[in-house]
């Protein structure tokens, strides 16, 4: 067996330990099959003891390393993101799910503290609105709008708004969709 296989031990008259890499793994590893508990009800007292100084270092030491790698960190979340679109969305409707109510109250406080830019997007979205409609059609909107079931919205089949396309807010550009269908469907159009 070769001396390197052996780790250094500054103390011991040859500078080595007594036992062989791979022998002093294995007893590590049979040691923690056989004390799995203690060794955690150890670690969670530890923590629980030391808790504010772990979270205060951890802190520390996460914010310096997202500073120093800022760049390379926002990449590697943009490709994840690319690669796992259909977990992205997933994630995100949980999330808009579990938080309603939340979403709910700080839109309202945004909203409330930004009076002027959402006065800017309602005359916005009216004007397209209006350079969208067609005239004649103002008592059949009113109708679509008028029978619209509870729990429903009325949706562009083609959106008004949309880099490619551009729809017109007539009778047959309209449907009804479930909120969460239409709030998953957002501005999209099938097969672009």
């Amino acid at each position: 067996m070769s001396l390197l296989q052996f780790p250094k031990r500054e103390s011991s008259r040859d500078g080595r330990r007594s036992e062989c890499k791979a022998c002093k793994s294995l007893y590590i590893r049979q040691y923690y099959q056989n004390n799995k508990d203690q060794i955690k009800n150890t670690a969670v007292k530890y923590y629980l003891q030391h808790r504010d100084i772990i979270l205060e270092q951890s802190s520390k030491y996460g914010k310096q390393y997202y500073s120093d790698h800022k760049e390379q960190i926002q990449a590697k979340n943009r490709r994840w993101c690319e690669n796992n679109k259909d977990r992205m969305a997933e994630l995100n409707r949980t999330h808009h799910q579990n938080n309603k109510e939340k979403r709910y109250i700080r839109n309202n406080e945004w909203c409330k503290n930004n009076k002027g830019y959402v006065r800017y997007k309602s005359a916005k979205k009216r004007a397209q609105k209006l350079k969208a409609t067609m005239p004649g059609y103002d008592k059949e909107l009113k109708e679509i709008y008028k029978n619209c079931p509870q729990g429903y919205h009325v949706d562009h089949i083609i959106p008004l708004v949309h880099p490619k396309v551009s729809g017109l807010h007539v009778p047959w550009n309209l449907q009804y969709l479930t909120a969460e269908d239409n709030i998953r469907k957002s501005n999209k159009v099938e097969g672009l």
